[in-house]
């Protein structure tokens, strides 16, 4: 696979010439994994933010019944 000819391509699978892929898709698979990394740990840092407010309002109530 050639980064100069981006149009060039080679079989994803030996003997299956059907099956190809371009260094643009390779690019995009990257990209859409690394923004999926970048949401999953935004998810993450924002449940880590809900469960210390759940467990606050928790401890609130159970000071005044």
């Amino acid at each position: 696979m050639s980064v100069e000819i981006p149009d060039q391509v080679e079989p994803v699978i030996e003997n299956r010439p059907d099956l190809f892929a371009s260094i643009v898709w390779f690019n995009f698979l990257q990209e859409l994994v690394r923004q999926h990394n970048a949401l999953q740990a935004t998810v993450a840092e924002q449940q880590t933010q809900i469960d210390d407010l759940t467990s606050r309002v928790e401890a609130l109530e159970s000071l005044h019944p």
